[in-house]
């Protein structure tokens, strides 16, 4: 049931209900379906891990930036043999309306989203030493504001529901030293660090993340097609970029390399995971790699210390600066901090939901 219309919510009821009626008539509907909502789907990671997805029995629905233009996905899912499970939507991320509109869809139809695949993305490997600030600004929204307006747009039925999964598709070189891919990285890394803040908070409402690390995916769009995006380069960096980044591929980055039909089977395998890691790098050689940069791979020990509130090592003992500050939250005694009392007074009404007045004045 490939819907490609403009009244998504109208059509892809009638499907439900047929669909519904279809599977009570042979007795096999189950309340608990998995849903999966991927962005990005129309090719690539985002299209393999839809095809991986429905294949395990997922209810997906890929979100495409052109629905007029998803051939390649729905001959793929008819190959595969599950054309019925995948739902292509309208969803340009880069559009609030389509975002929010998509979603909705999904929770009408549905009645949740078990799993939040944040895959859509734009790679340049322009330098910050010659992008023009409006392609910097473009990537950015495409590779930061377009997974900030999902994530806004799936996490409160998630916390209403006290459970979901985000899985944020970032890269190997949000990490790692990946010379040329800073206006490509930069966002990724951004919206990843945005992520880990978050633990605490989303471990409260039962939301799980985690951040896919692929290295080069050789047979997708991003991988074949970034190079023929980079107009205005300069000469010189382009001739270097070439020397230090592409000849590589033949030589120690080949490990690393990886196909788009084995890469999406780790997305379907992260989401079974009860305890998934923060960091999921997709391959042996590109955890090999992050580990020369960070022996942290998997984010573990970082998201430990994220998730117990502890910002100093262990045994350290609190300063007089701290210990009063703790006393201010907690007591409000002004005391033990080295500030105006009135400066203090109004701080501690906005963090306490203080009216608008304290704010102004602080």
């Amino acid at each position: 049931h490939i819907c490609k219309c403009r009244n998504q919510e109208v059509m892809f009821l009638f499907v439900k209900v047929i669909t519904l009626a279809a599977a009570l008539a042979a007795g096999c509907y189950a309340d608990d379906a998995k849903v999966v909502l991927i962005t990005g789907a129309r090719s690539g990671i985002g299209m393999g891990s839809a095809i991986a997805y429905a294949a395990d029995g997922w209810t997906v629905y890929a979100g495409v930036r052109d629905i007029n233009h998803c051939t390649p996905l729905v001959d793929e899912a008819k190959k595969a043999g599950v054309k019925g499970r995948i739902h292509v939507l309208q969803m340009d991320v880069t559009s609030d309306e389509q975002v929010k509109a998509a979603v909705s869809t999904v929770l009408a139809n549905e009645g949740h989203i078990d799993v939040a695949m944040l895959n859509a993305g734009q790679i340049s490997y322009l330098t910050w030493a010659d992008c023009a600030p409006e392609v910097a600004r473009g990537i950015f929204e495409v590779n930061f504001w377009g997974p900030f307006r999902v994530l806004q747009a799936v996490l409160p039925s998630m916390r209403a529901r006290k459970t979901g999964h985000i899985q944020f598709v970032s890269t190997i070189a949000a990490r790692v030293l990946f010379p040329f891919h800073e206006v490509y990285t930069a966002p990724k890394a951004a919206f990843a660090t945005g992520l880990f803040s978050m633990l605490p908070i989303l471990d409260r409402d039962g939301v799980t993340v985690t951040v896919v690390e692929p290295g080069p995916v050789a047979d997708t769009d991003l991988f074949t097609t970034g190079s023929a995006k980079n107009n205005g380069t300069a000469p010189d960096l382009a001739a270097f970029r070439n020397e230090i980044f592409f000849n590589a591929m033949s030589g120690g980055m080949e490990h690393m390399i990886e196909r788009v039909d084995d890469h999406s089977q780790l997305y379907v395998a992260n989401a079974k995971d009860p305890k998934p890691p923060f960091f999921l790098p997709s391959t042996e050689g590109v955890a090999l790699y992050i580990s020369a940069f960070d022996p942290d791979v998997d984010g573990s020990k970082k998201a430990a210390a994220a998730r117990s509130l502890q910002f100093a090592p262990p045994g350290a003992t609190p300063g007089p600066t701290s210990q009063g500050l703790t006393d201010m939250f907690l007591n409000g005694n002004t005391d033990g901090v080295g500030q105006s009392k009135e400066h203090i007074a109004a701080f501690v009404a906005m963090m306490k939901g203080g009216a608008a007045k304290d704010q102004e004045e602080l």
